[in-house]
């Protein structure tokens, strides 16, 4: 089953027989698979809620609870509590902002923990833990032997309580595999004495070391705190996966790391994105990379100031040591791609055939770097990379474009090529819509954020009725009008590969949107359409047909567009003879009062739609009434419906 969430904030009086609704819907239920997310955030959504739990179908979408709640003063919510608690589909509790508990009505609950074993996950998340009574609710909850995964994320600690965590870590210390510590906060008294909070962390660090099967552990966003990132990496044998994501590591701190890293054998995974790394810590990696050759499968650095000096040492360590390393992302970095050293590292690594996925995106990639992708490209036998990544490199352009095509044309294993806002106009678009008639293996292409028109669509069009495996095309924000449109929609009536189209935010037009949704009478294979934002103004009788008679189609996304009045009427046809359709989005048009009477007539025949939104349309109060009404009366089984 599914987990979904439970929200239930700001609670009233409500709170005592919904609890017992609750506990009478659950039991005795059914899985049926699926899952709602209820959320609750202030006195009226109780009362719904409350309404709502008096239909027991309800309850088999929220069997199984991600628990995400907040206490006040009031003993009658303490019985959802009390009850949501005591369910052995509870997995998952969050804490938010416990500051504003009532530490001593929740204790006294913690109390009885101790038996409730199905709870194995709780969340931490920005809490201010001073008062007395918070110090018992943290080594309770530190304590739970069922926990498996624990978060701490922007906590703010005194003295007291910090050495309580660190002392329950020591005791409870064969339960975790996943432990995250981000963030970490003091009050004045430890933010000011360096010297106790540097020996506090000491003994942390020594509480996290005595984990004997911790496997997974985060410490992100820990500024300043390089002596306690040393000694935790150092003198840790367990952990697989260790990130250290926006620390502020510079070239300078990185090196004080660099002897803990080289002790550390058993590290898998690496994860030091969002930070401030250069071409020097490139050199710190290398040797990083050499010490641990086997193990270490993943490296992420995205979100850091890496250059095609800092990149090459990265690779030279991986080609050195024989690296088996599987996953390396460097997007987001200053990498230009043409250093003559990358190629030739990149070569020697790719026939090893270990490494599988390079990303590049958010780059400096030049129409050179990608002469030298292609040259690495040939030199391995047009087998390089399932994927090349290379979206938002805006000097790629339309020279780069061509390049670029070659290695889809002539790539055999190709899966994946982004391409997403790297400034490339028709004279590039052309290249790359030609290449996907010669390709064989391409099984995703995102051009979207590219001044391409319609001359590249129809080169596109022409592709696609002869292309066999591409299944995702992304073409948004881009300047397609409705010459593209109506070529591209004749393609679709003999393409029988394409399941996921995407063309949001192009001027397409109304002719150009319906010739796209008409076609959909003779395609039998796309699941998504993305027409938002592209000047539909209508839905005919061509649209209806067709949309009525589609056998594939589970996501129509229409929504910020001009359709009025007369939307509802098509949409109630079509409801009421599709089966297929799961998500229709309606938000951001002109659709009234009409529209609506006459959607929830189709809805109400049609047993698959689960999320239809239709907010930010022309409905009265009249109209939004029958919309919170319908709900509430028969769509009561739908996990979504947003007005």
């Amino acid at each position: 089953m599914k987990e979904s969430q439970l929200c239930l904030r700001g609670l009233s009086k409500f709170g005592q027989s919904i609890s017992e609704r609750l506990a009478e819907s659950y039991h005795g239920q059914d899985d049926k698979g699926f899952y709602e997310k209820i959320e609750v955030v202030e006195d009226f959504d109780i009362v719904k809620l409350n309404e709502r739990l008096l239909n027991k179908k309800v309850i088999q979408l929220q069997i199984n609870l991600c628990l995400f709640l907040r206490l006040k003063d009031n003993p009658q919510e303490l019985e959802i509590f009390r009850t949501l608690t005591a369910l052995d589909s509870v997995r998952i509790l969050r804490f938010q902002n416990t500051s504003s508990y009532s530490y001593t009505m929740i204790n006294k609950e913690l109390d009885n923990w101790e038996v409730h074993t199905s709870i194995n996950k709780i969340l931490l998340e920005n809490n201010k833990f001073k008062v007395k009574q918070a110090d018992r609710f943290l080594k309770k909850v530190v304590s739970l032997r069922s926990i498996t995964n624990l978060q701490l994320v922007g906590c703010l600690f005194n003295s007291q309580n910090f050495q309580i965590l660190i002392d329950e870590l020591a005791n409870n210390n064969e339960s975790l595999r996943s432990l995250t510590i981000s963030c970490l906060r003091f009050f004045q008294e430890l933010e000011t004495d360096k010297n106790h909070q540097k020996q506090m962390l000491d003994n942390l660090a020594n509480s996290i070391k005595g984990q004997r099967y911790l496997k997974t552990l985060k410490l992100n966003q820990n500024e300043g705190c390089i002596d306690f990132l040393k000694s935790v990496i150092a003198n840790n044998n367990t952990v697989q996966k260790l990130s250290l994501s926006q620390c502020d590591l510079r070239d300078n701190n990185f090196l004080l790391l660099l002897e803990a890293f080289l002790q550390n054998q058993t590290l898998q995974s690496i994860d030091l994105s969002h930070n401030k790394l250069k071409a020097q810590s490139g050199r710190h990696l290398k040797d990083i990379i050499a010490s641990n050759p086997v193990n270490l499968q993943s490296l992420i650095l995205n979100n850091n100031e890496l250059d095609d000096r800092g990149f090459s040492y990265v690779l030279e360590g991986m080609d050195a040591s024989q690296s088996q390393l599987i996953n390396l992302d460097v997007s987001q970095n200053h990498i230009r791609f043409e250093n003559s050293l990358l190629t030739q590292s990149l070569i020697s690594i790719c026939k090893r055939k270990h490494l599988k996925n390079l990303i590049l995106s958010h780059n400096a990639i030049t129409p050179l770097g990608c002469e030298k992708l292609l040259q690495l490209h040939e030199q391995m036998g047009n087998r390089l990379f399932d994927a090349l990544h290379l979206d938002t490199n805006k000097h790629i352009k339309d020279d780069g474009a061509v390049i670029i095509s070659q290695i889809i044309e002539k790539s055999l294993q190709i899966r994946h090529v982004g391409l997403i806002n790297c400034e490339i106009s028709d004279r590039g678009g052309q290249v790359i819509a030609n290449s996907l008639s010669k390709n064989e293996s391409l099984f995703s292409l995102h051009l979207g954020f590219n001044p391409i028109s319609c001359e590249t669509v129809e080169r596109m069009s022409d592709s696609l009725k002869v292309n066999q495996t591409l299944k995702i095309l992304q073409m948004h924000f881009c300047s397609i009008g409705e010459r593209g449109a109506l070529s591209l929609a004749s393609s679709l009536q003999v393409n029988s590969r394409l399941t996921r189209l995407i063309l949001k935010a192009n001027p397409i037009g109304n002719k150009g949107c319906q010739a796209i949704l008409t076609s959909l009478k003779f395609n039998h294979s796309l699941i998504v359409i993305n027409l938002e934002d592209c000047g539909l103004l209508q839905l005919d009788e061509g649209v209806c047909e067709a949309l009525s008679v589609n056998k594939t189609l589970e996501v129509l996304w229409i929504c910020n567009n001009q359709l009025g009045e007369g939307t509802g009427k098509v949409m109630a046809q079509v409801l009421e003879n599709n089966s297929m359709l799961k998500i229709i989005n309606l938000q951001g048009n002109f659709l009234n009062d009409k529209d609506a009477e006459e959607l929830f007539y189709g809805l109400r025949k049609n047993t698959t739609c689960r999320h239809l939104s239709l907010n930010t349309n022309s409905f009265s109060d009249q109209g939004k009434k029958l919309l919170n009404d319908e709900k509430k009366n028969h769509l009561i089984n739908r996990s979504r419906l947003i007005f």
